[in-house]
């Protein structure tokens, strides 16, 4: 198993399915491997951001690309993440930057 999935094994071409699937919509569900780079994703979605971001009366347009990035578990094993994005994405990045550091910059820093 490879210690961090690569975008680049999936066919056909990630960029392909992103570019296909925004014909239809800009609110994406994705559903990858449980070690797919983040870093790598966002790297790849970024020149798709226009057609990423959206506005609505509660999520004013603000150029920022919005993903959620969820862990699906069955019991205590990652079986996968599914990455939303657009109008489904139900969280802002400070949410998930506050999370992010209260559940691991702290922990780590008290050991």
């Amino acid at each position: 198993m490879l210690e961090e999935y690569s975008l680049e094994h999936i066919y056909p071409d990630f960029d392909q399915i992103i570019e296909k699937s925004l014909e239809f919509s800009g609110n994406l569900m994705l559903f990858l491997p449980r070690n797919t780079s983040i870093e790598e994703l966002i790297i790849r979605l970024l020149p798709f951001h226009d057609r990423l971001t959206h506005s609505s009366p509660e999520r004013p347009k603000n150029n920022e690309l919005l993903l959620e990035v969820e862990e699906l578990m069955y019991g205590n094993y990652t079986k996968g993440l599914l990455v939303s994005t657009g109008k489904l994405a139900k969280v802002y990045a400070n949410d998930v930057s506050n999370l992010f550091v209260s559940r691991y910059c702290y922990e780590m820093s008290s050991a």
